[in-house]
């Protein structure tokens, strides 16, 4: 298959007129394609590509941007955790994003308050039920994102291995260095996540449970602003 036989993007989700790049038929590399379109539109359909010749054949291949694995947390798997959750695969391509919780009933589906709270987002609903977090999900983990200080409290207290790679929300949104600084794991060991002291005034993130529509769609506003700034630093 030749460089310019493969399209560029494969579609664009959610607005527009959906179709593939064309092909260039002379042979050209194309290197970068801008789009008039939210950042959130590509989801996780956006791909690097990368020729390579094989026998003096050109040949496409494509990488997601990201391998990391970010788990998102929360108390119940039932909002806040849930809400970053599809936020994190919408705006981070080739993320893997999990979501649980410290203290969950397990299997129960997100409430009506949270579905309307992520589709006021312009995001899509994901059928998502509760999870308990497990050993194996925050040994494997590259990042644990907290929606509360209380979470990475309990993350040191009850899995101790994984608190160097846990901090809250707003933590990481604000201290997180940006790539090219250094490796993604250096820039997690530096903030020190295990032992800098916890504020809960500035880092916790609304926890709307028991509270009405209105107060889920601020949650999940507040969430989405985060994540817009932490998204472009969750890079290897």
């Amino acid at each position: 298959m030749g460089v310019g036989e493969e399209a560029v993007i494969g579609w664009i989700l959610h607005r527009g007129k959906q179709h593939a790049v064309e092909p260039d038929l002379a042979g050209v590399v194309v290197h970068l394609v801008f789009v008039a379109g939210p950042f959130g539109d590509f989801h996780n359909h956006f791909m690097f590509h990368r020729a390579s010749d094989v026998d003096g054949v050109g040949t496409v291949t494509s990488r997601p941007v990201t391998g990391l694995h970010v788990v998102s947390l929360c108390t119940g798997n039932a909002a806040r955790s849930v809400m970053a959750g599809v936020l994190l695969s919408e705006h981070v391509p080739g993320l893997n994003v999990s979501t649980s919780g410290t203290h969950v009933i397990e299997g129960l589906p997100m409430s009506w308050r949270t579905a309307d709270a992520i589709k006021s987002l312009g995001l899509e609903v994901p059928n998502h039920r509760s999870r308990q977090a497990t050993d194996e999900e925050l040994d494997r983990a590259d990042l644990v994102i907290a929606a509360a200080a209380e979470h990475v409290r309990w993350m040191r207290r009850v899995h101790p291995r994984a608190a160097a790679v846990t901090g809250s929300l707003k933590r990481l949104a604000r201290d997180l260095a940006a790539p090219g600084s250094a490796p993604f794991a250096q820039r997690v060991a530096a903030l020190q996540l295990d032992t800098v002291e916890l504020d809960p005034d500035w880092e916790d993130v609304i926890d709307p449970a028991g509270g009405d529509a209105e107060v889920f769609v601020e949650t999940a506003a507040e969430i989405a602003e985060q994540i817009h700034r932490l998204a472009p630093r969750l890079v290897p």
